[in-house]
């Protein structure tokens, strides 16, 4: 993406602890990114701007990514909640819009439900989504 919007795409990777010991699926990050372009980025003006941080410390694992496209909005989250409860309790086997809500249910299914995510708006106007959990 970065080829595609040259200066108007800005992003960064920040790294932190001892992330050796963490042990998430592959791919994890990538909906996550392409949300930002699918559903935050479209009606804002440029430059986009996306800050990925993975931090591991203490024994717990955390990736915050945060983006100044459109904010997420509550219906989203609740659909979002619904969907992940749902699927793990057993209710819900097929899930539509599975991006985001497959890298959730993915690290619930392999930390045994032990995963937390939060997706909020900042207070400097980002849109900010945080996965985070214990090693395994």
């Amino acid at each position: 993406m970065k080829d595609r919007y040259e200066e108007n795409l800005i992003y960064n990777i920040e790294e932190a602890g001892n992330l050796d010991r963490v042990k998430v699926p592959r791919v994890i990050l990538q909906p996550i990114v392409e949300n930002c372009f699918k559903h935050g980025f479209g009606e804002n003006g440029f430059p986009w701007m996306i800050h990925v941080a993975v931090t591991a410390s203490d024994g717990h694992w955390k990736i915050h990514v945060r983006n100044n496209g459109r904010p997420f909005q509550e219906r989203d989250l609740k659909e979002l909640n619904e969907k992940v409860e749902g699927f793990l309790k057993g209710e819900q086997k097929k899930i539509s819009g599975i991006g985001l809500t497959n890298t959730i249910i993915r690290l619930r299914l392999l930390y045994e439900e032990r995963v937390e995510y939060e997706i909020y708006p900042g207070s400097d106007g980002y849109t900010c989504v945080v996965l985070k959990g214990n090693y395994k």
